[in-house]
């Protein structure tokens, strides 16, 4: 009994021995019936013609792994017209025909595949006396049939990266039932319109506003409603208006413009963090310089954007956001680790100030404080503090410099920045940062403009506010602003999903946690397991 309550699945064989070894326990069982079933005419037989032994691993007793020493009988079959001679008898309830692993040890075996994959599955099961490769691991795996599915009533849509800018793949998933239903191999019009006409056609789409997607569903789906995920919605908003920044540097420049006079120092040297905060040297900014000339000789010659491109060597965005800037399109100061301003940089000049001189010294305490940079990059950093020779590090370069800092060059935020800056709510920024959205504003009357659009029209998708969209369009094409009126060519095109978006409750959220679920599961792999496995890991992962 206390076997048969330990190895359940043992159930009516004869246990014949038992031994406990070191590390591995041993159970010798047989069958107990005086016959068995021919497995091809189903005919009973008692006629014995001779037994062997098979090896099945179980599952493991504690940190014992338990090998079960398994007497088969073979019989001969009584039916003259059955094409099997002899047979063995079987024992489904154990094992299947030919298997080295019992029913519980593959069901433990398939468990850990679609928990954790090869390699870290078969690390775990070497840890629990489970001997198992992880070839065998993937096989458990890739052998499992396909979960059941009904056709999904609200069906989500959206891509993944196989490999990043090169391969894409398409993720469904059943928005009501919250569950994967099936990954395709691309992200093509073709590849969903093919799933929808051979699994049946949902009642609502999610997706995003992929031209594909929407392509994909019209083809497969025409009868669905098609939803526009309103998160891209308001990420596409932000991305008009950083294309319509881009064309401003200067005002970028402008947001972080001090009107306050700067102070001169007191000695000819140059404060520290201006020292810390100089350019390098100036050949790659002249041939940027260079080109941007060129390409504007080229367009007040007339030539198209594609032909300055060629001419010149650039893409077709870059010349197109030289033609469109109002100036020069400068690069960002350096964002190095110590860069002047930052939290470790600060503490250099603090402890400098103090009057600790050791590089070393300073980057254990740093060390101390969660910086992940050099000794040398701090040795680096204050070099030029130096105003004699000391026992670490070495002479200053130029004589007379002042420990005192300075305020550091103030940095031009970037287009993405920018339209973070704006977009935020003018109560949950600094003092400092509502300064600069105010200069950045005064700067670029058309950003302002922008500015008041996008804002409603993210106001409106917030609220879904179905009745404000004929308002807001019309609004977007008096704005004069390029950019807006091209969104509102799309938001017209795509109006169907657009206005579903403010009038259903549905949207693609669900579809994104999936596929956060699905890349964690592809690093899991390392990058190496086929989209098969992949596939099959996602959808029986449960």
């Amino acid at each position: 009994m206390e076997w048969a309550a330990m190895l359940p699945h043992l159930a009516g064989l004869q246990v014949v021995r038992l031994e406990a070894l070191t590390d591995e326990v041993i159970v010798e069982v047989s069958a107990d019936g005086p016959e068995a079933a021919c497995p091809a005419c189903q005919q009973p037989s008692r006629r014995r013609h001779g037994h062997y032994t098979r090896l099945v691993a179980d599952q493991p007793i504690g940190a014992h792994r338990v090998t079960i020493h398994l007497r088969v009988r073979r019989f001969r079959c009584q039916n003259p017209a059955c094409p099997r001679r002899t047979f063995g008898e079987s024992m489904p309830a154990l094992v299947e025909p030919h298997a080295r692993h019992s029913r519980p040890l593959q069901r433990a075996l398939q468990d850990i595949g679609l928990t954790l994959g090869g390699r870290p599955g078969a690390r775990f099961a070497r840890r629990r006396a489970i001997s198992v490769s992880r070839m065998t691991l993937l096989r458990r795996v890739r052998a499992l049939p396909d979960p059941d599915f009904t056709t999904p009533t609200v069906l989500g849509v959206d891509d993944f990266a196989l490999r990043r800018g090169r391969r894409y793949g398409t993720l469904l998933v059943d928005l009501e039932r919250r569950r994967p239903v099936d990954v395709l191999p691309d992200r093509t019009a073709e590849a969903l319109a093919g799933w929808l006409r051979e699994h049946g056609q949902p009642a609502i789409i999610c997706r995003d506003r992929g031209g594909d997607y929407a392509s994909g569903a019209r083809q497969g789906a025409p009868e669905a409603c098609q939803v526009a995920d309103r998160f891209h919605l308001q990420k596409n908003s932000s991305e008009i208006l950083e294309r319509i920044l881009i064309r401003y540097p200067a005002a970028l420049r402008a947001a972080v413009t001090d009107e306050s006079p700067a102070v001169a120092p007191t000695s000819a040297a140059q404060p520290i963090a201006a020292i810390a905060a100089d350019p390098p040297a100036e050949p790659r900014r002249a041939r940027r310089v260079a080109r941007y000339e060129r390409v504007m000789t080229l367009r007040r010659e007339g030539w198209s954007i594609t032909a300055i491109g060629e001419a010149v060597g650039l893409s077709r965005p870059t010349v197109r956001k030289y033609v469109t800037a109002d100036g020069f399109p400068e690069w960002p100061a350096g964002r190095g680790k110590l860069r002047p301003g930052a939290a470790h940089a600060t503490y250099i000049q603090q402890r400098w100030t103090e009057g600790c001189r050791d590089g070393k010294r300073i980057w254990e305490e740093l060390r101390a404080r969660g910086f992940s940079g050099s000794v040398r990059m701090v040795q680096k950093f204050i070099a030029p503090w130096r105003v004699e020779p000391s026992r670490r590090g070495r002479a200053a370069r130029k004589p007379g410099l002042t420990p005192a800092p300075a305020p550091p060059r103030p940095r031009p935020p970037s287009a993405r920045q920018a339209v973070w800056l704006l977009v935020r709510p003018l109560n949950e920024l600094e003092p400092e940062q509502q300064a600069m959205r105010g200069r950045l504003l005064a700067a670029t009357p058309e950003v302002e403009r922008a500015l008041a659009v996008i804002v409603a029209f993210r106001r409106m998708v917030h609220d879904r506010d179905h009745a404000a969209l004929d308002g807001w369009l019309r609004t977007a094409e008096a704005s004069g602003v390029r950019e807006l009126r091209r969104f509102a060519a799309s938001l017209q095109r795509d109006r169907a999903a657009v206005e579903a978006a403010l009038t259903e409750a549905w949207s693609s959220g669900q579809v994104e946690g999936q596929v956060t679920k699905l890349k964690l599961i592809k690093r899991q792999m390392y990058g190496r397991g086929k989209l098969d496995l992949l596939r099959k890991r996602l959808l029986l992962a449960g």
